[in-house]
């Protein structure tokens, strides 16, 4: 702390290596009595880049009011460097609640698309065939688990920017748009009142046992930065806003249109190599788009827009081989959940479960259950 102290007195300080216009972007005006006393100016900087400032045009007297003088109080000026730092913040949170989301969902998403990638580069067949079976093994095993849905995931960057949008119009009072337009029709800030270059300070000193009240003028030369830094930031995130709204509803689209689903992954299957047409390939299609459900279709939408239409289609065709029937996902998720009601049972009641007949499906897992796959 002391040597950012030290860092901040060097910078201001004169140096007497300028001229009277170099020395006006960071110093106060004192009263006469304030800047004939050493040390005055140095605490009258200090104080008043810690206390708020406020402006009043110069066209108009000083108020005497402290409630009028509250109301005109520059209150973000010192704070905007860490007002920036704090939307770069918020920027990042929902990529990585979207990364935090993948670990612990089971599909690992960038290193799908990552082996997509080198798959779709890679010049060996047998490698690229090898690198597509296992994406879709992967998959087959991920989706076929109870994972937590990942369509609230695309709302979060939408609630993200429309919060950055709140803090910048609200906290800074800025409209972009209007600031824009004062800009262009060169009406300044004295007309304005929006990042003023100059404003005013009170404070008081004690002398001889007296307290003297004292109001001087700064120069906030930041402003300047702070004002075109705004305007681009507004109008980046209002951009990002509308980019991102139309995103969302067009994701909502996808997820709730039973066509929209079945005719995608039908152009894939028949872009892999599988031909349709037949009642048999409309029945595996149905129980295609029920196993992979919303959060199959969200995976596979991402992995052909970050590797191509191309890897994904022979990644989904080698999936739709190993996909059962909606009847034995059905039984599946039947018995899942009587064996976890059953643990639960056993640990609430501290007693053995009770015996039950073996039953092995078609894919030759075991399960403690009765099925009936007639």
């Amino acid at each position: 702390m002391d040597r950012l102290a030290k860092l901040i007195e060097s910078i201001t300080k004169p140096r007497y290596e300028e001229d009277f216009i170099d020395r006006l972007n960071y110093h106060c005006w004192l009263p006469s009595e304030l800047s004939s006393q050493q040390g005055w100016e140095q605490y009258a900087e200090n104080f008043c880049f810690v206390e708020n400032t406020y402006y009043v045009p110069i066209t108009e007297d000083i108020p005497k009011n402290s409630e009028q003088k509250l109301q005109k109080q520059l209150t973000y000026y010192q704070w905007i460097p860490f007002l920036l730092i704090f939307q770069a913040f918020l920027f990042t949170v929902p990529h990585i609640f979207w990364r935090m989301l993948n670990w612990t969902t089971g599909i690992y998403m960038k290193t799908i698309i990552s082996m997509a990638n080198n798959a779709r580069n890679e010049n060996l067949n047998k490698k690229r065939n090898e690198t597509i079976i296992a994406i879709a093994n992967h998959l087959y095993h991920a989706l076929g688990s109870d994972i937590l849905c990942r369509r609230a995931t695309h709302s979060n960057p939408f609630i993200a920017v429309v919060r950055q949008f709140r803090i910048l119009s609200t906290y800074l009072g800025v409209n972009g748009y209007e600031l824009t337009k004062a800009v262009f029709e060169g009406r300044t800030w004295e007309l304005t009142g929006l990042f003023p270059r100059v404003t005013m300070c009170d404070f008081r000193v004690r002398a001889m046992g007296n307290h003297h009240h004292h109001t001087i003028q700064c120069v906030l030369m930041t402003n300047m930065f702070n004002e075109k830094i705004c305007i681009a930031l507004w109008w980046w995130i209002l951009v990002l806003m509308t980019s991102t709204s139309v995103n969302l509803f067009y994701w909502l689209f996808v997820m709730a249109s039973p066509t929209f689903k079945r005719n995608y992954l039908l152009d894939l299957i028949k872009l892999g190599g599988i031909q349709g047409g037949t009642l048999d390939m409309d029945k595996a299609l149905n129980d295609f788009v029920f196993y992979l459900g919303n959060n199959g279709i969200l995976v596979i939408r991402l992995m052909a827009l970050n590797a191509g239409d191309l890897i994904t289609s022979e990644v989904v065709a080698h999936l739709f081989k190993m996909i059962p029937s909606e009847k034995y996902i059905l039984q599946l998720q039947k018995i899942k959940k009587e064996l976890i009601t059953e643990v639960y049972n056993i640990h609430l009641m501290k007693r053995p479960p009770k015996k039950k007949r073996e039953a092995k499906l078609s894919n030759g897992i075991d399960f403690r259950n009765r099925l009936d796959l007639n």
